[in-house]
């Protein structure tokens, strides 16, 4: 169903012509408004915008509010007290004893406490360090001594949070994506043996593995094409499969992937980035559904994998697309809120050194486990000052396997699965942590580690002892980020800053070629893609160089 069609029929179900010509409110409408009036909010226009705003989320009927939570409300705006009388309306109780206005309230402090909770751990004797060998600019660190405080100078908690502070402004709206328990079993199965196939080599493929965290990135996209599939075509959750969503190999099996995309872009406000990220997960699922049925032989000639497939020519179309606009599209979000100077990164590196002590603001002893959590959190921001990598790199730390002691020296090792690029690239150069933070990595590898009772292999540990996802480095780092420097940046940034610094200082050439090669992409890529520098900061030199022409010509 196209976005006209889908927009007419939810404004068939607002309003109803009457035998006179007259238009009147739908059900849902009509309850909304009482609702408001009972709270003494007489504006018809505010119960017409919640409503509208509540069919647009799939919530048709009274009876559909029942399942509104505190948390879908507060995304979509509704008021909790409206949303605490829609349940006395149709239950004729409290959701509990206090009403949903107050227990959101209590969940937005709880929040807040948890999330600056995640932020007061910290560890002794730790020791900071320097950047990068190729950076221009290096810290001074040493070991926090006898002669140092062994307690923190402040308070940890600032008041500023992550969690609350928006750099974009699409609307933050209910999550429509199938959750992973609530599958059925046959598309978990199905996920399972897509995951299989991307993955893991067989005989005669007509193309290479990709890695697994590519995979599960594929199903979670999936998982949300196939939820907005559900809603719009009152599926049974527990019963779709993939081949719902793409019925057949032919072109117009892709007429879904096109509406939900479309869907996407009016509805949701997505960026072509993500419009792209869409249409290689269908790509791939339908080269998981019917790629027996190719014939292609992509070693001879310049065709393309699975090309006499007719629904792959249309979504590579489709993907063809999506990259061209977000090549040229503007940032959705306000990097302003989430940018730091290389040296602004490096004083909140120093500031996470200093939360490594044993003792709180107030003098107390901390906890093994909160000294524990800080030394990790030191030593994850501290490996990126002066390995700039991917945070993958930071997940994947293992001892032995892309970890090593050489010698006197740290050094992170990867093959050609281990990595982004690495089916370009091949072995990378082996990355080298900072001598700076030695003593700090070995310290939380022979005693602080085990405080925090990991139930893996992994380096790195959640405070469950859980390995960390890509969302849990990306939640520890904006939200130590923003309580420090009052920007929420996170991980993918560093890379960017640190290109960006360099590009703009006497870095030769060749040094930034190195760069490259050392971060694992081209010097192109590095130009096209990392460097963030403004037009006027690019062509400074130019001018400068202008300038100085003049003058000693006396013009």
């Amino acid at each position: 169903m196209t976005t006209r069609r889908r927009a007419a029929r939810g404004a068939a179900t607002m309003v109803a012509s009457t035998s006179e010509g007259r238009m009147v409110m739908s059900e849902l409408e009509t309850f909304v408004r009482a609702c408001a009036e009972a709270l003494g909010r007489k504006d018809g226009e505010v119960g017409a915008r919640i409503a509208a705003t509540l069919e647009a989320n799939w919530f048709n009927t009274p009876s559909d509010l029942l399942r509104l939570s505190a948390e879908e409300a507060r995304a979509m705006a509704v008021p909790m007290k409206l949303v605490d009388e829609f349940k006395r309306a149709l239950t004729g109780t409290r959701a509990d004893a206090r009403g949903f206005a107050a227990s959101a309230a209590t969940v937005a402090r709880a929040t807040d406490d948890v999330e600056t909770e995640a932020e007061t751990s910290v560890a002794s004797e730790a020791v900071i360090e320097p950047v990068s060998a190729i950076a221009t600019e290096t810290m001074e660190a040493s070991p926090l001594s006898a002669s140092a405080s062994d307690r923190l100078m402040t308070k940890m908690r600032t008041g500023l949070s992550a969690g609350v502070t928006r750099v974009t402004r699409r609307p933050v709206l209910p999550n429509y994506r199938i959750p992973l328990d609530e599958c059925g079993d046959r598309l978990k199965k199905e996920f399972k043996e897509l995951r299989r196939f991307l993955t893991v080599r067989r005989l005669g493929p007509q193309e290479g593995t990709i890695a697994v965290v590519t995979s599960k990135k594929y199903e979670d996209v999936l998982r949300g094409a196939l939820g907005w599939l559900c809603a719009e075509r009152s599926l049974d959750q527990s019963k779709v499969t993939l081949r719902d969503l793409f019925p057949s190999v032919d072109a117009e099996s892709a007429d879904a992937a096109f509406e939900y995309v479309t869907w996407l872009n009016d509805e949701r406000h997505t960026s072509a980035n993500y419009e792209l990220l869409v249409t290689r997960s269908c790509i791939a699922a339908v080269k998981f559904l019917y790629g027996n049925l190719s014939k292609a032989q992509p070693g001879e000639g310049e065709a393309k994998p699975y090309h006499d497939l007719p629904i792959i020519k249309e979504l590579r179309r489709m993907a063809k697309d999506a990259k061209s606009r977000a090549a040229k599209a503007p940032s959705v979000s306000d990097e302003r809120l989430k940018w730091l100077e290389w040296d602004e990164y490096l004083t909140l590196v120093q500031k996470l050194k200093l939360e490594c002590s044993p003792k709180n603001y107030a003098g107390y002893k901390r906890s093994a486990s909160a000294v524990a959590w800080s030394v990790q959190k030191y030593l994850i921001f501290g490996i990126l000052s002066c390995v700039p990598d991917r945070q993958r790199t930071l997940r994947e730390l293992r001892i032995g396997k892309t970890l090593f002691k050489e010698g006197d020296k740290w050094v992170i090792r990867h093959g050609p699965n281990d990595y982004k690029t690495g089916k370009d690239y091949g072995v990378r150069p082996p990355l080298v942590i900072s001598p700076h933070l030695y003593s700090t990595l070995e310290c939380f590898i022979e005693t602080h580690r085990r405080e925090l009772n990991p139930k893996h292999d992994f380096l790195f540990t959640r405070k469950n002892g859980e390995p960390f996802d890509g969302q849990g480095i990306y939640r520890l780092f904006t939200s130590a980020s923003m309580r420090l420097t009052g920007k929420r940046t996170n991980p993918h940034l560093i890379r960017d800053m640190v290109v960006t610094h360099l590009r703009g200082t006497d870095a030769s050439e060749r040094q930034l070629e190195a760069l490259a090669i050392y971060m694992g992409h081209s010097l192109q890529m590095q130009k096209s893609t990392y460097d963030r520098r403004s037009v006027e900061q690019k062509v400074a030199p130019a001018v400068d160089l202008l300038d100085s022409l003049n003058a000693k010509m006396a013009l």
